[in-house]
């Protein structure tokens, strides 16, 4: 998935499960443009978060996926 296709306002809402810490608290920054775990401070290494991204998109229907996209994309 290319993050440039994405409305960023509303990734930033979802939270994923650190492969780190174990918690809860994976956010994407949509300032720096990066995923990062709110617990633990790491950052996501731009490969595992594409890995993120494509998991949340396969688990969507159609529908639910045009939400996220923006029209172009």
């Amino acid at each position: 998935m290319n993050i440039n296709n994405i409305k960023l306002e509303h990734l930033s809402n979802v939270i994923w499960h650190c492969p780190y810490c174990y918690n809860d608290a994976i956010r994407f920054d949509i300032i720096k443009h990066v995923f990062v775990c709110w617990e633990c401070c790491n950052i996501i290494p731009e490969e595992e978060g594409h890995r993120l991204l494509d998991g949340f998109f396969q688990t969507m229907t159609d529908d639910e996926r045009k939400r996220y996209l923006l029209k172009d994309g």
